[in-house]
């Protein structure tokens, strides 16, 4: 019971750290490979072995029931360049396209950032946000910073950003 007492704050924290920091993809699926366990969104491989998946309704469903255009929500961690493992991947109805994990590189000059193997374009329309919401160049992101990227996926492994929120 003593060892079971120790364990659950453990198992705690490791549960919440997972919610905190895991990477994030939405968007609409283009490839479902069900062979190999595998959905792409955009380019972004997703394996989908280990990840509980859930329909609009909240039901658990098997990849299966997955098909190319419906819009999903990923939660996962990249564990190579382009490919997220999954833990959650949730059918909605709809969404903005999203991209959130830890910055690789940054390119002030070409106005792109590397995330999970992702290419992020950030025009100069789009809103970068610091702590506090507050507004900042581009040229204050650096790697390691984790941030969430809103916009359109314009090609394979490519977002177009309107909004880069710091984390």
């Amino acid at each position: 019971m003593k060892g079971l007492k120790l364990l659950l704050p453990l198992v705690l924290i490791l549960f919440v750290a997972s919610i905190c920091f895991a990477d994030e993809v939405k968007g609409k699926i283009t490839v479902v490979d069900l062979g190999g366990n595998i959905i792409e969104v955009s380019g972004v491989r997703v394996a989908s072995q280990t990840a509980q998946i859930e329909d609009e309704m909240d039901r658990r469903i098997d990849l299966g029931g997955l098909k190319v255009g419906d819009y999903v929500e990923i939660d996962g961690f990249f564990t190579e360049p382009g490919l997220l493992s999954a833990s959650s991947i949730e059918k909605k109805l709809a969404g903005i396209d999203k991209l959130k994990g830890t910055i690789s590189r940054v390119d002030s000059e070409g106005r792109q950032l590397l995330i999970g193997g992702v290419t992020v374009i950030v025009p100069n329309t789009a809103l970068i946000e610091g702590e506090e919401d507050v507004r900042i160049p581009l040229q204050q992101l650096r790697a390691n910073y984790i941030v969430k990227c809103e916009g359109t996926w314009t090609g394979p492994r490519e977002l177009t950003a309107v909004k880069v929120e710091t984390d």
